[in-house]
C-alpha cells in the first residue's frame, strides 16, 4: 500500500499491526483492509485540541 503526502509523492508505509474485531456478532477478526467507522469521533477529539489551547494562552474567547 502506498500513501501519498501533499505533495503527491509516493511515501514508505513504516509499521502497520491490526487489532481487535472486524465484527464482534461473527467474531470475525480486523485485517489490514478492515475500515472501521469514526462516527463522531472528531468532536471529541477536537473540544480537546480547543481547551488545550485556551490553557496555552493561544486561543481566547471574546
Amino acid at each position: 500500500m502506498q500513501f501519498w503526502d501533499g505533495r503527491l509523492k509516493p511515501i514508505q508505509e513504516i509499521f502497520r499491526h491490526v487489532y481487535g474485531k472486524a465484527d464482534l456478532a461473527s467474531n470475525t477478526e480486523a485485517d489490514k483492509d478492515t475500515i472501521y467507522r469514526i462516527y463522531s469521533m472528531s468532536k471529541p477529539v477536537t473540544g480537546v485540541a480547543i481547551m488545550q489551547l485556551l490553557e496555552n494562552g493561544k486561543l481566547r474567547f471574546r
